[in-house]
């Protein structure tokens, strides 16, 4: 992005009102535009963001997880035998293991379908259950402060797992039986995004943002995130999607449209994971910003008071 002398054409331009200490949307068309800080103080903090949202869940690896017991309830699920878990997440320093999303009945401690980071930050999923299980980590660690979509597929002979689209080679540690999927196991009570609920109590609490998960029945591919094969989607689980945002949770909409939306539970709350770029500006300057976001939403940030932006776009 760079200042420029905004040229003749059929621009629309509009006065947008900021928030303190929060990221104002004040675009999300597919336009050339342009901003004029024609009020602010450029020894101020102003930054620039484009992107779908700058939110995300952040979760502090203690007691914090969001509770999707409804999405047990969908015949489809229960009778699935192939499937895939996506998550788009940015893991912690924590040397223990956290749980990204968790299936179980919720009293046995050998019922249950979970996918999870281990303590050397290795991606690992179990499916355990008194008859079959099958359970391996990834060979190749994730660095924690770095985003992954991670993707579990189980196209109904054996579970797969990519990492960005990649498939990533696998360790298995147990494999009695590695076609089960959630048809195998019984009586699910119990959904989580963040942590495993066996045996009575909740475990393994995750560390770290996660921005989306999505949970589909059928055959899938390494895609990170999208339709794609002959999936069904269950349950679309997004950060930015609530009521509120922000601040603390109460809900997380189930964007699938099954309506099997999440109860916040612990100190679980918003944050921005976004730092956006710093603008070094002052009021009267305009900033091309055509090059760095051609399409899609457009955010500023700032720590100052009652201020807004002129938008223009053409």
């Amino acid at each position: 992005m760079s200042s420029f002398s905004l040229p003749t054409r059929n621009w629309v331009s509009r006065d947008v009102s900021l928030t303190q200490n929060a990221w104002t949307m004040v675009s999300g068309r597919n336009h050339r535009r342009a901003l004029d800080l024609y009020n602010m103080d450029g020894s101020n903090d102003i930054r620039l963001f484009a992107g779908p949202d700058p939110w995300a869940l952040v979760f502090d690896a203690t007691d914090d997880d969001l509770e999707i017991n409804g999405v047990v309830g969908d015949a489809g699920l229960l009778a699935a035998t192939a499937g895939s878990i996506v998550a788009v997440v940015k893991i912690d320093t924590t040397a223990s293991v956290r749980t990204i999303f968790s299936l179980s009945d919720g009293s046995a401690a050998d019922n249950y379908l979970d996918l999870a980071v281990d303590a050397t930050h290795h991606v690992q999923a179990s499916l355990v259950t008194a008859a079959a299980q099958w359970t391996f980590a990834a060979n190749n660690a994730l660095t924690p402060g770095v985003w992954y979509a991670v993707k579990l597929v189980h196209n109904g002979a054996t579970p797969v797992l990519y990492i960005d689209g990649a498939e990533e080679p696998i360790t298995r540690s147990a494999s009695t039986d590695k076609t089960a999927w959630v048809a195998a196991l019984s009586l699910l009570s119990h959904g989580r995004i963040g942590s495993l609920f066996t045996g009575g109590a909740e475990s393994q609490p995750f560390g770290g943002y996660l921005k989306l998960v999505e949970l589909y029945t059928g055959t899938a591919t390494g895609v990170p995130t999208g339709a794609e094969g002959t999936r069904t989607l269950v349950g679309k689980w997004r950060a930015d999607s609530g009521s509120t945002v922000g601040g603390t949770p109460v809900t997380i909409t189930d964007d699938s449209g099954n309506s099997y939306d999440g109860t916040c539970a612990g100190s679980l709350e918003w944050a921005s994971y976004e730092s956006g770029q710093y603008i070094p500006g002052a009021g009267g300057v305009w900033w091309d910003v055509t090059e760095s976001c051609p399409v899609g939403k457009l955010w500023v940030w700032t720590d100052q008071n009652g201020k807004s932006v002129n938008l223009s776009e053409g």
